[in-house]
């Protein structure tokens, strides 16, 4: 009588020679997959300071005040700050940005600016100018 309860020494050649195929093939695929969510989070950079921008040129004026900034829009008044990682709108609170470890507003020629630093990246964009 035969004992068919174990593997065979090429049953687990094959099964070592596919595990090492797989792990060999794994830093290729994580570093793809890396390279896709740092595009999409500047994919959202781009369509979070598009609508920043919109907001601006919608308003008729802004008005810096203690890091926030204050847009005016016929009767409604609109803030944007920097809070818990975080750029914010309110009246409510909307968030445009996160994960952002530091955002400052600031004026320069006229002009609003919006310093974000995330980890070693950095963008100073023109939000609108008066």
């Amino acid at each position: 009588m035969q004992n068919n309860h174990g593997f065979t020494l090429i049953e687990m050649l094959l099964a070592l020679l596919i595990i090492s195929f797989a792990i060999a093939l794994l830093p290729p695929c994580l570093s793809i997959v890396k390279q896709l969510l740092r595009d999409e989070r500047f994919t959202d950079d781009r369509i979070a300071i598009h609508q920043l921008r919109q907001i601006t040129a919608m308003s008729s004026e802004y008005l810096m005040q203690n890091q926030k900034v204050i847009l005016q829009r016929g009767d409604e008044e609109i803030q944007l700050f920097y809070d818990r990682m975080r750029i914010v709108k309110t009246p409510g609170y909307e968030i445009y940005l996160e994960h952002v470890d530091n955002a400052v507003f600031y004026e320069d020629n006229s002009c609003l600016h919006l310093l974000l630093k995330r980890g070693h990246y950095e963008k100073d964009v023109i939000l609108g100018c008066k």
